[in-house]
């Protein structure tokens, strides 16, 4: 939405302000991923990587206010928010950026509700006991289905395997409750950033489509060249009835 809705126009001709400018949101989306996932993962996994990251890629008065927040991807949200203020764009335009933004703050909330609202303790346990107690007595109704195999011997394999998988799906819903620890968060975050750097790449025309009266494509007939341009209602303004 930054990109295709940055206004040009508003810059002086031949500036860099607007890769100034997109840049600064890219790498303000990434931070704010970035916060999320270390505020989801444990200090002792990820607090080094986190800050060397943000040292390298944000600027230094930014990524400290950042690493002192006490909740960081609000402060990161923040940062994502003034960046989102200082792209010359119509405010209706920037108003729905900003609803981008409130989806994000409802994911954050979503994401720290089930970290810190994890099933109860009794519960895990009270699962544990269970297939402890059932598989305790597995081989006593083994017996006689098994009394076919010499000295009943088959009890051992189907029981180990049962107690293999039982347990096995056991600890799987144990770890669903916190899945942030065995996602690829970093693999998501990395890629995030690659996508938003590319994304504020693209420049209007690179695709061959312009507007604002700007040329668009040409054709050549047998005897001339033709021009043709779209109509001048681009993206670069937000076009009311007294303007038409």
């Amino acid at each position: 939405m930054g990109t295709t809705f940055y206004d040009d126009a508003q810059n002086p001709p031949g500036s860099d302000q607007r890769e100034i400018d997109l840049e600064r949101l890219s790498l303000c989306t990434w931070a704010f991923v970035r916060s999320m996932k270390r505020h989801l993962s444990p200090e002792w996994e990820d607090e080094v990587d986190f800050k060397n990251e943000l040292q390298q890629r944000l600027p230094p008065q930014q990524a400290q206010a950042i690493l002192e927040a006490a909740h960081r991807p609000n402060r990161a949200l923040y940062d994502l928010s003034l960046a989102i203020e200082q792209l010359p764009m119509h405010f209706i335009r920037k108003d729905e950026m900003h609803k981008a933004l409130t989806i994000f703050e409802d994911n954050l909330g979503s994401s720290e509700r089930l970290l810190t609202s994890p099933i109860p303790i009794f519960y895990i346990r009270h699962v544990a006991r269970f297939l402890f107690v059932w598989l305790s007595l597995l081989p006593f109704a083994l017996y006689e289905p098994c009394k076919e195999s010499w000295n009943h011997v088959m009890m051992v394999p189907i029981s180990a395997i049962l107690s293999l998988f039982l347990f096995g799906i056991e600890e799987l819903a144990t770890q669903m409750e916190e899945p942030f620890t065995i996602l690829p968060m970093q693999a998501f975050c990395d890629k995030i950033g690659n996508w938003c750097q590319e994304i504020v790449s693209w420049r209007e025309g690179d695709n061959g489509v312009y507007n604002n009266n700007k040329l668009s494509s040409s054709s050549t007939s047998d005897h001339n060249k033709q021009q043709f341009h779209l109509p001048s209602r681009g993206h670069n303004s937000v076009y009311f009835e007294s303007e038409l």
